[in-house]
């Protein structure tokens, strides 16, 4: 009874023990990430998908590695191509690719961001802002950062990063020179009001002799109607009109014979 017990035990002892093998031998890889397999060290080229997976446990371990989009932001140190010191603010989204999980975990390991990422930014930064001069790092902002992007993503390419989007949040420049920059601002300013009071004052001074010709040309029309209005029937009327019924002492006729004292 008792050697019937002690196998009935050792029975269950070892269900137990595959029981537990089989539970630690089961993976299950999450949404958005990839399983890297090695064994005894050796990295698989092989990476897991997410979903369950059997890896026999013992001699492997699977390695979870994020393939989500990931931020990284930083300052970055540069100097212009008229040697002005400029620190910048740069945020960038990348992310590690499945098919690359493997390969970048064997050749940079986990600390991807760390380890290469940012200091390619870092040095794409300083190649490409040395092309620009100080004004137009700010005046073709666009175009510095497609440029930086470009640089990023060629260097990152190699190791499996893929870079999503690349943003310059802020430029810093030397006190002197944006003080300089304000004071390039001030008068630029102050030649722009000055060029608009000046367009002002030829506006008003065209307007007031526009409004004097018009009103000459009005008084002239007016003098023409008036003048054409005035036919001798109109100007012997208004004559009789103002006649207070006494000749002249003298009238000289077209004949230029001469008559004194009509009278009444």
């Amino acid at each position: 009874m008792k050697k019937v017990k002690g196998k009935v035990a050792g029975i269950i002892a070892l269900l137990v023990l595959v029981l537990v093998y089989c539970l630690a031998s089961i993976v299950i890889i999450d949404s958005g990430t990839s399983g890297v397999v090695s064994t005894l060290g050796r990295v698989s080229e092989n990476t897991l998908k997410e979903g369950l997976h059997i890896v026999p446990a013992g001699f492997n371990k699977v390695t979870k590695i994020n393939n989500k989009v990931q931020k990284v932001d930083l300052q970055a140190a540069s100097t212009s191509k008229d040697l002005q010191n400029v620190k910048s603010s740069v945020s960038v989204n990348f992310h590690v690719l499945p098919e690359k999980s493997a390969a970048i975990y064997v050749t940079v390991g986990a600390a991807y961001a760390e380890t290469i990422l940012k200091p390619a930014i870092q040095e794409s930064m300083k190649a490409v802002m040395a092309q620009y001069s100080a004004e137009e790092l700010i005046t073709e902002r666009s175009s510095v950062g497609k440029n930086i992007e470009d640089n990023i993503k060629k260097k990152m390419s190699d190791y499996g990063l893929a870079i999503d989007e690349f943003n310059i949040t802020d430029f810093d420049f030397s006190e002197e020179y944006n003080a300089a920059i304000e004071q390039k601002q001030i008068a630029e300013q102050n030649r722009l009001r000055s060029e608009t009071e000046a367009l002002q004052k030829k506006v008003e001074a065209e307007g007031e002799a526009t409004a004097t010709t018009i009103r000459a040309e009005a008084q002239a029309e007016a003098n023409r109607k008036l003048s054409e209005s005035l036919n001798d029937d109109v100007i012997k009327y208004k004559t009789l009109e103002k006649w207070n019924g006494e000749y002249p002492d003298t009238v000289v006729g077209d004949t230029s014979s001469v008559v004194v004292g009509l009278g009444n």
